[in-house]
């Protein structure tokens, strides 16, 4: 991989973000399940209602393997910066969590559930957990990478599903739903160099066919998906993202949770931000 191109993209995030950690009168908020973020310029009134946002998923949400604020929160500081609103943020991200128990978490009276009924905005990342390297070996159809053709089918069945989910839960009103990707669903840069090339290409792989179905099922709901793969490797994903990863190699650092918050700004409609209300919507499930 190429050790290029991060350093352009911190500092586009960077200028994209200004301001945002001057909120609160805090530049490190805590990264509580549920936060409530003001403006700097929250003395005046408010331009419109309050923004709730509920960010769902792995342990990339939880800010595993960083020791730092988390994505989610970031993101809410940067809606409360560029909106002059209150932004209410909850972060329900689980280390290890499959889209199968997102899908149960989101069941009445599971913990997502009221969160997810709040929010005007709902990001999501999920899926990699679906899958474990151990269970790939040569002898699958296709390559290593075909030993999770039934995980790939299943994931897509459990993302129509959640994504169905919170149009029910959110009783059909209008929500921005946000869908990100990853740049690896396994560990990836100089750690992932060190496992070995087959390690490196199955990954690489499999990733790929993730992401599309991620992609593909934004599209039949009319989510946003959020490329997370070239913002952290790069337009050709040929970029050695390590400096955008914690030790472990897996996990966002800090600049790592930077990027994707700067990246879901990038991806809130405009209209979110002046009139509180989302533009995107997840229609009900189809007969």
């Amino acid at each position: 991989m190429r050790a290029t191109g991060v350093g352009r993209r911190l500092l586009a995030v960077g200028l994209l973000l200004t301001g945002a950690a001057a909120f609160s009168g805090s530049a490190q908020p805590s990264a509580g399940r549920h936060i409530t973020l003001a403006s700097p310029d929250s003395r005046g009134p408010s331009p419109g209602p309050p923004l709730g946002v509920v960010a769902l998923g792995d342990s990339v949400r939880a800010g595993s393997g960083c020791g730092c604020t988390p994505f989610p929160v970031r993101y809410a500081a940067s809606l409360a910066s560029r909106s002059g609103r209150r932004v209410t943020v909850s972060n329900d991200g689980t280390p290890g969590l499959t889209s199968t128990e997102l899908t149960a978490e989101l069941r009445d009276g599971g913990p997502a559930a009221a969160d997810v009924a709040a929010a005007d905005i709902v990001s999501i990342t999920i899926g990699a957990d679906d899958f474990d390297y151990a269970q790939a070996t040569p002898s699958c159809p296709g390559g290593t990478a075909g030993c999770f053709d039934s995980q790939l089918v299943e994931l897509s069945g459990q993302l129509d599903g959640i994504l169905a989910r919170i149009d029910v839960l959110r009783h059909h009103a209008p929500t921005t739903v946000l869908l990100t990707g990853y740049w690896d669903i396994w560990e990836d840069g100089q750690v992932a160099a060190a496992a070995g090339p087959a390690y490196v290409t199955t990954g690489d792989l499999l990733t790929r066919w993730v992401n599309q179905r991620l992609q593909h099922a934004a599209a039949l709901s009319r989510a946003t998906y959020v490329d997370l793969a070239r913002a952290f490797r790069g337009a050709a994903l040929g970029d050695d993202d390590t400096g955008l990863l914690a030790d472990d190699g897996d996990h966002p650092n800090s600049a790592g949770h930077q990027l994707i918050a700067g990246a879901l700004l990038q991806a809130t409609p405009s209209g979110v931000l002046a009139t509180g209300t989302a533009s995107r919507s997840v229609p009900a499930a189809r007969p």
